[in-house]
């Protein structure tokens, strides 16, 4: 329940507030990736920052990922499909 709500909070937020078309099919290779990159950069973050440890930071910057890769995979919105 939580996962599946994250992807659809995150997918609105990306779309209600850019005005960008998200590519569906794109989304569960997205929230797939994520969580890879965020485990690579928290196993590697003492080598990589000088002796750094992530905590929960890593669950916003796993929303930073998200974000960014659901809107740079996105398409810019026509104007007769834009909300205003």
């Amino acid at each position: 329940d939580g996962p599946s709500a994250g992807i659809a909070l995150t997918t609105a937020i990306v779309s209600a507030f850019t005005q960008r078309k998200i590519n569906d099919k794109l989304v569960p290779f997205v929230c797939i990736l994520s969580p890879v990159l965020c485990y690579i950069l928290n196993t590697f973050s003492k080598t990589w920052m000088g002796g750094y440890e992530f905590g929960f930071e890593l669950l916003g910057i796993n929303a930073l990922i998200v974000f960014s890769l659901l809107y740079a995979l996105g398409k810019r919105a026509d104007k007769a499909d834009a909300v205003m």
